[in-house]
């Protein structure tokens, strides 16, 4: 495990190992990730957090609502309040921060596709096996925070800590960012041939 401090926050790498038993074919259903499909040519891995936007977007309708409320009771400044809260935090935080990820491991093509929908644009990305050297978590804690939050990351074989790639922009609490670093090392172990391992 490897830690990296800032100030009031602590960024900790945890380098997962392939499950023991590998399991083909079942679509697991892991809290914020969804294992769509998993055979020996193909992992497809969806992270759609539902519930962030929906919480997003009842936020800027809230706030919207209240902004509207205000105009007809002629409260001017408190409706204006509202319409800043709306423009400087939540319509920001819904824009960037509802996401659809996903991912698609190919040992046909030889590749790694990632695809981020935001409602700011797509980001379509695509890597080849090769370049991928494993999935790690990381554990973001800030002050007074025990447990810590997580995401998984993809690490590259050229480059240092600053060559990776999180597979999320945020972190959640759980187990569920460790099972999809296993599953990820796991499929990636049984599809690299034997001249790419060495």
């Amino acid at each position: 495990m490897q830690l990296h401090q800032t100030a009031g926050h602590t960024l900790s790498v945890y380098i997962v190992p392939k499950p023991a038993v590998a399991e083909q074919g079942r679509v697991r259903y892991l809290t914020g990730m969804k294992l769509i499909r998993q055979t020996p040519d193909e992992l497809l891995l969806v992270h759609r957090p539902i519930i962030l936007c929906i919480a997003l977007a009842a936020g800027a309708l809230l706030a919207l609502g209240a902004a509207v409320w205000n105009i007809t009771q002629g409260e001017w400044l408190k409706a204006v309040i509202a319409l800043l809260a709306t423009a400087g935090l939540v319509a920001p935080a819904l824009w960037f921060g509802a996401e659809r990820v996903q991912i698609a491991f190919s040992r046909i093509s030889g590749t790694c596709t990632i695809d981020t929908h935001r409602l700011s644009g797509v980001q379509h990305e695509v890597f080849r096996l090769g370049q991928i050297d494993a999935a790690i978590v990381e554990t973001h804690k800030g002050q007074g925070d025990t447990a810590g939050s997580h995401r998984v990351a993809l690490t590259f074989t050229a480059g240092g800590d600053e060559n990776r790639r999180p597979l999320t922009t945020g972190y959640a609490g759980g187990t569920r960012a460790k099972d999809i670093a296993a599953r990820i090392n796991g499929w990636l172990d049984a599809a690299r041939t034997p001249e790419s391992k060495t």
